[in-house]
């Protein structure tokens, strides 16, 4: 299977959002080959542990400025990254989900660290209030209890 993307080009699109590793849906769907549009009908369905959306505070940390006032900015984990692929089948997305897993790995096992120094700053500590727990104990799920895309848990 051949490689599209350098490891490192892969692990500097993976950032910390809420204290997890994710993937922004823009670099995901670049990533990919696919337009954002594709990806976002597949992150509006997808529970909050796998692909959530991110507050105003979130979004400007890794954008470094505002979006469209009406773009929504989603991010997907590990598990959505790699669920996403599947959905798309196309081989490249197949191939780039391999290295996206292996990248997701390394920083797992490095517990964190693995990420570079940029993505570290460009960490955003988690909203003032504390997150609701839902009855699976994921801690993604916002205050405003909008990202649990797509179901109510």
């Amino acid at each position: 299977m051949p490689e599209f993307f350098p490891d490192d080009y892969i692990r500097n699109r993976i950032h910390v959002i809420r204290r997890h590793p994710v993937v922004p849906l823009s670099d995901l769907a670049r990533l990919y080959g696919v337009a954002r549009n594709q990806l976002l009908a597949h992150a509006k369905r997808f529970p909050g542990d796998f692909c959530f959306e991110l507050e105003g505070a979130e979004t400007l940390a890794l954008h470094d400025g505002p979006t469209a006032p009406r773009q929504r900015t989603y991010a997907f984990t590990e598990h959505g990254a790699s669920v996403v692929a599947y959905l798309l089948a196309t081989p490249r997305a197949m191939a780039v989900s391999a290295q996206i897993r292996r990248a997701f790995r390394q920083i797992h096992d490095s517990g964190l660290n693995g990420l570079s120094l940029v993505d570290r700053r460009n960490e955003v500590v988690a909203p003032k209030t504390p997150p609701q727990a839902n009855p699976r104990g994921d801690s993604l799920q916002s205050p405003r209890n909008h990202s649990m895309v797509g179901r109510t848990v």
